[in-house]
């Protein structure tokens, strides 16, 4: 039992988990005890910590059967990162694939509008106008209309819906999506440009056409 030790010697369970090669598992699979436990007190409760000899720890990395275990959890990591790498790579590949079928209509701007008032009166809320309405507002709206109604937008974000890379797949969806409606329907090019950069996240691309 130690009568007193220095807090620097010594590194709490979290601390050392912390370190390059530790993990749980190897924890108990070296069965690497604490060299004592100790009361801490954390908003009037108290709970048990865990202190392991720095000297200890460092004494044990230096050990073969530390360092094999540390090799096999290190291989373990870089085969799930390439297994996470290649998930990715297939579901961007995938969105590139999936049909867009961006629809051309005549006063789409007007249908937008009524979809929009349409919603608004399911909510109680203001009806809006055509008179007073603003440009910017009727270009919003109409994009909004355009890629939930008359493009596959909505049935392709299911398609990746939980899958591995999703930010990233949902934001080369919205690209793509956009760059289409902007193609289909020029006079909202500059609205798809704001859509898109204003809610990117993830990816580099080009500005919209």
């Amino acid at each position: 039992m130690l009568a007193a030790h220095k807090d620097s010697e010594y590194l709490t369970q979290t601390e050392l988990l912390q370190r390059t090669g530790w993990t749980r598992t190897i924890l108990k699979k070296l069965d690497f005890q604490p060299d004592f436990v100790k009361n801490h007190y954390l908003y009037g409760k108290s709970c048990k910590v865990k202190l392991f000899s720095l000297k200890r720890i460092e004494a044990k990395e230096k050990t073969s059967e530390f360092i094999e275990n540390k090799y096999d959890v290190q291989k373990k990591k870089d085969r799930a990162r390439r297994a996470v790498q290649t998930k990715i790579r297939n579901i961007l590949q995938k969105i590139t694939t999936l049909p867009i079928n961006v629809k051309r209509v005549e006063k789409v701007t007007l249908l937008a509008l009524k979809s929009y008032n349409d919603w608004n009166e399911q909510r109680m809320a203001s009806y809006v106008t055509l008179a007073e309405a603003s440009e910017a507002f009727l270009a919003r709206i109409s994009v909004n209309y355009i890629r939930h109604n008359l493009t596959k937008y909505g049935e392709n974000i299911e398609k990746i819906c939980g899958k591995t890379g999703k930010v990233l797949a949902y934001d080369l969806e919205r690209y793509i999506v956009l760059s289409e409606i902007a193609r289909v329907y020029p006079e909202f090019t500059e609205e798809c440009q704001r859509q898109y950069w204003q809610k990117s996240l993830s990816l580099e691309l080009p500005r919209l056409a």
